[in-house]
């Protein structure tokens, strides 16, 4: 039997054993890094571990999407009830309810959030900022770092601006390997300038990390937010640019983020002073150069926006 045989019989399994649901239409909603996902007669998803030597090191984001989850159950941000959870055949699962809404992502196949109208665009860009807002002011944290699963919630043991540091490092090695010798220059010496800012935010909650049109689902009064495998705790600062980044992609108008601020801003107030601007620019643009790296034939919008930064900076 293929595995894919294998997995839709075991996630059978699962439903009969676990909700006592027999003769149900299975739908393989995706496959992701580390799980398979399903979705069940538009009542129920479930996500099950992969059993590959490959993905052991991916086991943990299972886990801690469903420490997040039950973190939020008493919150006002909307996410999937878990209804199940456990193991079969050594495969960690997870069982949630299926939540009906639109996903406006361009891959989706249904309408897509960059050719709606003007006005639509600048109330659903709001009202994401309005939700992301809210995921920050559900919980806060005494440190910063990658939330771990074991015994409930953790931090561990570092602070979030030695991570983006770190990350830092890396995208300026990437840039010199692929020849960027005098961006990297240039983003090494304004990073230099302003990182010593990151040390003195104090501010920690609970992070997406993956916050965009991907992974939310509109309804008509409220927006699901969905995979938490990334969640991190951190400065909200990080979570709000990787978000505006992942939702325009500088290629919408700036009418579009000013409504994400503005929504923000309804759920989490937050000061955009001189200081902050400059360390929203910073992050932006060290952001912006992990996918001018990664990129063999890099859009010209993308390093224009990154020497437009380095000049700003």
């Amino acid at each position: 039997m293929s595995d894919s045989g294998e997995v839709a019989n075991l996630v059978q399994e699962l439903v009969e054993q676990r909700l006592n649901e027999n003769d149900i239409d299975l739908v393989s909603s995706s496959v992701g890094d580390a799980n398979h996902t399903f979705i069940i007669d538009e009542k129920y998803v479930v996500k099950l571990e992969k059993n590959e030597d490959w993905t052991s090191g991916w086991q943990e984001e299972m886990y801690r999407e469903t420490e997040i989850l039950k973190l939020l159950e008493e919150s006002d941000v909307h996410t999937p009830e878990i209804i199940s959870e456990g193991e079969i055949e050594g495969r960690y699962f997870r069982i949630m309810e299926y939540l009906d809404g639109e996903n406006l992502n361009r891959y989706s196949g249904g309408r897509n959030f960059h050719n709606l109208e003007e006005q639509e665009k600048i109330t659903l860009s709001r009202r994401m900022g309005k939700t992301l807002g809210g995921v920050h002011n559900s919980h806060s944290f005494n440190r910063s770092g990658l939330i771990q699963p074991e015994n409930g919630i953790s931090i561990s043991d570092n602070t979030w601006s030695e991570g983006v540091k770190s990350l830092q490092e890396w995208w300026m090695k990437r840039l010199r390997e692929n020849g960027y010798d005098e961006t990297a220059v240039k983003a090494e010496k304004s990073f230099d300038k302003y990182s010593d800012l990151l040390d003195e935010r104090k501010d920690s909650t609970l992070l997406h990390m993956e916050f965009d049109l991907r992974n939310t689902l509109f309804q008509e009064n409220d927006i699901a937010v969905l995979d938490w495998e990334t969640a991190a705790a951190g400065d909200p600062f990080l979570d709000l640019v990787i978000s505006e980044i992942r939702i325009f992609w500088l290629n919408e108008d700036e009418k579009y983020q000013k409504a994400f601020r503005k929504g923000y801003r309804e759920s989490r107030n937050i000061n955009y002073d001189e200081i902050t601007e400059k360390l929203y620019e910073l992050l932006q643009m060290t952001r912006l150069l992990v996918i001018f790296s990664d990129k063999e034939d890099t859009e010209k919008r993308i390093t224009n926006r990154i020497e437009s930064l380095l000049n700003q900076l």
